[in-house]
């Protein structure tokens, strides 16, 4: 399956990489083993290659390699990545980030690293599938494993690492094969891993990966069009207008907004479903010129072959979702999906049973939206009335 293994620092072998798997050499860092950016005594750089090991793991998909230096205050990556794509073909890729830990309402996570809260949510679903599987309640399983009470959900979820001496009881007590055993915990170590920023909400960190990471997203926005497609000037009106995002953050952003929608338009490998209601179409978020350049970005979106647009008209009546807005996300086929949702301070990540409700809904609101083609007319209809 898709995944990627790395610790602290991460280079290839000489001999290239498959399009199954790869052979890493991980070496840990000398402060700590699973904090690659714990500041180093000194100030020196640490780069302890002394304890380097292979590790023969698969390759997640859009996923780069990283090699961390870390110093007393800051860390960078750099040198060559790879890109792991659909055709099984790696695209190289070479860059530097420096890192730096946001403060109050921003958070640090990655935009092309999709990042350990994807291999969270991967190694908990995965762990949450053993439990099942060997018959284990939530309760018998926490106690067997000599958990506090809640650990167990919370790693399930994707909300907590765990340690190698952690999964390696998992694997134990949930009778794991130990195949699928190497990939786990090749995953724990990824899902333990810092990354680079980009500045979003501390509470939106997750969902920047997931979307990051998905093969499939379907959104529903009644009112106005989501960070995902904004341009940057609506993405800067409705960022200034935000009563928990300080001033000094909605350029960075905002900027960050419009990475993100140029990966996703030109992304041919993520199905991608948005419905907006009509009044999208109308509210003039920044003025006449700034809703007149979101819609023709839209469109682009629209006219995009693996993109589908849809508009719930006025006249439409009623519908499941009013005053609902929310992302079901889908990270690999045949795993579960994840349904997130905002407000003004927080966000749910919902998983299961409330997947089946949102996609039930989902298919109500395409039910009633106008058709892809006929959304895409209205939309040019509209930019014609906003020259």
């Amino acid at each position: 399956m898709p995944l990627i293994n790395s610790a602290n620092s991460l280079s290839p072998h000489s001999g290239g990489m498959s399009v199954g798997s790869t052979t890493w050499t991980s070496s840990g860092c000398a402060s700590d083993p699973l904090l690659p950016f714990r500041p180093a005594s000194g100030g020196s750089p640490v780069d302890d290659s002394s304890n380097s090991r292979p590790v023969d793991v698969p390759v997640m998909l859009r996923t780069l390699s990283i090699t961390y230096r870390v110093t007393r205050c800051s860390a960078t990556y750099t040198g060559n990545s790879s890109r792991k794509v659909l055709d099984g073909e790696i695209t190289p890729h070479e860059g530097q980030l420096r890192t730096t830990r946001a403060m109050g309402q921003t958070a640090d996570v990655t935009e092309e690293d999709p990042g350990p809260v994807v291999q969270r949510i991967l190694l908990g679903a995965e762990l949450r599938e053993a439990r099942e599987n060997s018959g284990l309640s939530t309760s018998d399983a926490t106690k067997r494993l000599g958990w506090y009470a809640g650990k167990l959900s919370k790693v399930e979820q994707g909300d907590k690492s765990v340690t190698d001496k952690e999964l390696a009881k998992a694997i134990d007590v949930f009778g794991i094969a130990r195949e699928r055993a190497d990939a786990l915990k090749g995953l724990a170590a990824e899902a333990r891993r810092k990354l680079p920023p980009a500045r979003v909400p501390e509470w939106a960190t997750k969902y920047v990966n997931l979307i990051a990471a998905a093969s499939e997203l379907k959104l529903f926005f009644p009112d106005s069009f989501p960070g995902t497609v904004q341009t940057f000037d609506y993405a800067h009106a409705m960022l200034s207008g935000s009563v928990v995002v300080s001033r000094a953050d909605v350029e960075r952003m905002a900027e960050e907004r419009v990475k993100r929608a140029k990966t996703l338009l030109n992304n041919e490998e993520t199905r991608f479903w948005l419905i907006v209601g009509e009044e999208a179409l109308h509210r003039q978020i920044g003025g006449k010129s700034v809703l007149r350049e979101q819609l023709e970005q839209v469109r682009q979106f629209a006219e995009s072959p693996n993109a589908t647009v849809q508009m719930v008209p006025f006249d439409g009546g009623a519908h499941t979702c009013h005053g609902t807005s929310f992302t079901i996300i889908t990270l690999l086929e045949g795993k579960p999906s994840i349904v997130y949702t905002e407000g003004l301070t927080g966000s749910d990540y919902l998983g299961r049973e409330h997947v089946r409700v949102y996609n039930l809904a989902y298919d109500n609101l395409r039910a009633v939206a106008l058709s892809p083609q006929k959304t895409l007319e209205a939309i040019e209809r509209r930019i014609g009335e906003l020259t």
